[in-house]
């Protein structure tokens, strides 16, 4: 199969928009070969439509020159394809999971959802860590909420 030609199952266009946007770091070529003329972008800090993506993408990429993502699984329902993958901002950052659901529509990338889970959690001795960090963020110290 050519970089051209037409592909409608919607898994294989999910990661060839993935591989081609975010592992190869080539978001302009993976928006115009696999986004769709409207593209409807379900996280709030981002708006909709491929050409935002073709903005914000790139500049992102760039500010992260040691990202890298590890796709765990890949799920398909009809129209639908969910990506669950981690994500690594360097080689010590114990990581981001990620699941993006993505629905594709005559061949393009027409919708995307996304949920983050910072891998903060992980082990029992860092939950402790992460919810005291968290909670003195959130409320202050316990000597200030205590007065």
């Amino acid at each position: 199969m050519t970089d051209s030609a037409i592909v409608s199952d919607p898994k294989t266009v999910v990661l060839a928009f993935f591989e081609t946007a975010f592992i190869k770091r080539d978001p302009l070529t993976a928006a115009d070969r696999y986004l769709g003329s409207t593209y409807t972008q379900h996280n709030p800090g981002i708006p909709d439509g491929p050409e935002v993506f073709k903005q914000f993408i790139p500049q992102w990429l760039s500010s992260v020159p040691e990202l890298t993502f590890d796709i765990k699984r890949v799920i398909t329902e009809g129209d639908l394809v969910v990506l669950h993958y981690l994500m690594k901002t360097s080689a010590d950052d114990r990581g981001t999971a990620i699941v993006d659901i993505f629905r594709v529509e005559n061949g393009r990338v027409v919708e995307h959802w996304d949920v983050l889970r910072s891998l903060c959690l992980r082990r029992a001795p860092t939950i402790t860590r992460c919810f005291r960090a968290q909670a003195l963020r959130l409320r202050g110290p316990m000597s200030q909420r205590n007065k």
